[in-house]
């Protein structure tokens, strides 16, 4: 028996061949089902994206909020290509361990910054020692704030000295130096911020700035916490200066 009759006979079913229209139509299922595929690919990846974008953003924004601006970024929001400014990396001793710093001089302005690390209790900061206008200015991204005081001159060295100092210690480690110690406390918020050298306003900006007086010795007896501490470092002296609640 043919294959015509067992078709139909029923024991074949029977096989139509496909119309044209019937190829459009699969055609066309075919390339809609790609159109979604790639979109939903695209979707995905997109959803990825925002997603490590989101995460990465947040971290950030956590960490500035947590006072974990870096060391390099302090440093190039202060940068200046300005002829003048002689730039040293110097190294100390403290504790047994070898602390790096930035110094930067500017003989001209009579401006010194210093650029200090987190280290063994004390915090990061900038400071910046204006001669011209006597005031000491400094930023600790940790708590956010600024701070102003004027400068101590029996514990500070003058910026034609400092430089003469630093050209001639290039290149070697620092011995660790006894401290002398300043306990300070936040006295009023500063108004005119016209007193903050250029390097600090932009550092500032947005930030509080407090004025800081000497504690009282009352103060200093019942003292019990440090809410700040930095550490500005001279090849022969090291000026601590310790904030404490009013």
């Amino acid at each position: 028996m043919s294959m015509e009759k067992h078709a139909e006979a029923g024991y074949l079913p029977t096989i139509t061949a496909p119309t044209a229209m019937d190829s459009k139509r699969q055609s066309q299922n075919g390339g809609h089902k790609m159109v979604v595929m790639v979109i939903a690919a695209s979707t995905i990846i997109q959803v990825i994206t925002l997603i490590g974008v989101g995460w990465y953003t947040s971290n950030l924004l956590t960490k500035v909020g947590q006072g974990h601006q870096s060391h390099a970024d302090l440093q190039t929001a202060t940068a200046h290509s300005r002829p003048g400014i002689n730039v040293y990396n110097v190294k100390f001793e403290e504790k047994g361990d070898i602390i790096p710093e930035r110094i930067e001089v500017d003989v001209e302005k009579r401006i010194e910054t210093v650029y200090g690390n987190k280290h063994h209790g004390l915090d990061q900061f900038v400071a910046v020692q204006d001669f011209k206008k006597g005031i000491m200015s400094f930023i600790v991204p940790r708590t956010k704030t600024c701070y102003v005081k004027t400068i101590s001159t029996a514990l500070t060295t003058e910026p034609e000295a400092l430089k003469t100092q630093l050209d001639q210690l290039q290149n070697q480690t620092w011995p660790e130096t006894t401290r002398a110690t300043e306990i300070m406390v936040a006295s009023a918020p500063v108004t005119d911020r016209s007193v903050l050298p250029a390097k600090m306003a932009e550092l500032c900006k947005g930030l509080p700035v407090y004025w800081l007086t000497p504690a009282s010795t009352s103060t200093r007896r019942k003292r019990q916490t440090v809410e700040v501490s930095i550490c500005i470092r001279y090849p022969s002296t090291h000026e601590l200066t310790q904030i404490s609640p009013a």
